[in-house]
């Protein structure tokens, strides 16, 4: 989008009110809103618009939601752009300054409630010889019910939660699982930037001779059954990771071991960090990739047993 056009944009929002006004057949105030007939000919006022900025509009009567641009399109039937053109040919003064009033941002809270992992909770994370109690001694929490901002989210019966417990942020992310689950819902991360280091707390008042730094909890969690120390990015960025945690990964090892997978991702990973640092580098073998799919430490897990990861260290001398 060109700037003009970004600023043509700007100044039809904040001008909406006198737009819709003259717009829209039987416009009143009611309240804090404004109701008008909307583009299907009801008796009654059907469209409702926010008295705030950015003055969106919903019509009770088919369910559609936009901005005034989006109402003057579907009132007079003309595609989006069409409709711009047609609001700056408007008796409308789009150069005076207009006092805009932004609803104010609330911070999330979450809130969450846990409980006893039940058989499709246990299911999962079986395969991975990871029990419920040791889990919960990392962190991991099945979870009954989540609230943001007070209000409760109830979970669809295809989903299942699981809760990151970032406890020096006090912060969380949830893990949903489900065989119907997309990719986009699988992750919701509240306020936890993608350098933080999860599990740092542990480990940041000893010293480790060899510390693990991996892509997820669930292969710090693996690692960890074995009786290592493990933290994990959350992220696959080098870069950041470069960035903002070299130096505190320092003080609890002085040289640790990025183990971030073997797919090209966390290859690449993996590379760029050790040249950079000069940090060791564990990662499960290319021909466990090729053969069964296996790109990081929980699943060799997986795939073999805790075992197959101690023998694997010892081969490494770790």
């Amino acid at each position: 989008m060109s700037r003009l056009s970004k600023n043509i944009i700007e100044e039809i929002i904040a001008n909406s009110i006198e737009i819709y006004e003259q717009e829209a057949q039987n416009f009143k105030k009611i309240g804090n809103n404004y109701k008008c007939l909307c583009y299907h000919g009801e008796n009654t006022p059907s469209y409702v618009i926010s008295g705030e900025y950015p003055y969106l509009g919903k019509c009770f009567g088919c369910g559609d939601s936009n901005n005034v641009i989006g109402f003057v399109a579907k009132s007079h039937n003309i595609t989006y752009a069409e409709a711009i053109k047609y609001i700056q040919n408007l008796k409308i003064d789009f150069n005076k300054t207009v006092n805009i009033k932004k609803k104010e941002v609330k911070p999330l809270i979450v809130d969450w409630v846990e409980q006893e992992f039940t058989d499709k909770h246990k299911q999962y994370f079986e395969d991975y010889e990871l029990d419920e109690s040791f889990l919960n001694s990392r962190d991991i929490w099945a979870l009954k019910t989540i609230a943001l901002n007070k209000r409760i989210q109830k979970f669809p019966d295809y989903q299942f939660k699981f809760a990151y417990f970032a406890k020096d942020l006090n912060q969380i992310k949830v893990l949903t699982l489900g065989k119907e689950v997309s990719k986009d819902e699988k992750w919701r991360s509240y306020n936890i930037p993608n350098t933080y280091l999860w599990n740092y707390w542990r480990y940041k008042d000893v010293k480790c001779d060899n510390l693990f730094v991996v892509k997820s909890n669930k292969d710090g969690a693996v690692l960890a059954k074995i009786g290592r120390c493990a933290i994990e990015l959350q992220s696959e960025d080098a870069k950041v990771f470069l960035e903002n945690n070299v130096e505190k990964v320092k003080l609890i090892c002085n040289n640790p071991i990025i183990c971030t997978g073997t797919d090209e991702q966390g290859f690449n990973t993996s590379l760029n960090i050790t040249k950079s640092t000069g940090f060791r580098w564990f990662n499960t073998k290319k021909k466990y990739l090729n053969k069964y799919e296996i790109n990081d430490v929980a699943g060799l897990v997986q795939v073999f047993s805790i075992k197959k990861l101690e023998e694997e260290h010892k081969i490494k001398g770790l």
